[in-house]
C-alpha cells in the first residue's frame, strides 16, 4: 500500500471515528474509549437495579 492509498485510508478511517463521536486529534484514542465505554457501563448498571435478573430470578422460579 503506497503512502498516498495509506492517507486516504487513515483520513476514512478518522472520519468514521469522528462520525461516531470521538476526538481523532491524537488525543490516546483508546483511552477516550474507555472511559467511553465505562461511562456507558456506569449508565446501564442503574437501570438493573430492582428488577431480578438472569441466574438470580431462574432460582427463584425453581
Amino acid at each position: 500500500m503506497d503512502s498516498a492509498t495509506r492517507r486516504a485510508a487513515a483520513k476514512a478511517a478518522d472520519k468514521l471515528l469522528k462520525a461516531a463521536g470521538y476526538d481523532t486529534r491524537g488525543k490516546n484514542l483508546r483511552k477516550t474509549m474507555n472511559k467511553k465505554r465505562k461511562a456507558a457501563h456506569v449508565a446501564r448498571q442503574g437501570k438493573k437495579t430492582g428488577k431480578m435478573r438472569g441466574a438470580l430470578a431462574r432460582k427463584e422460579m425453581a
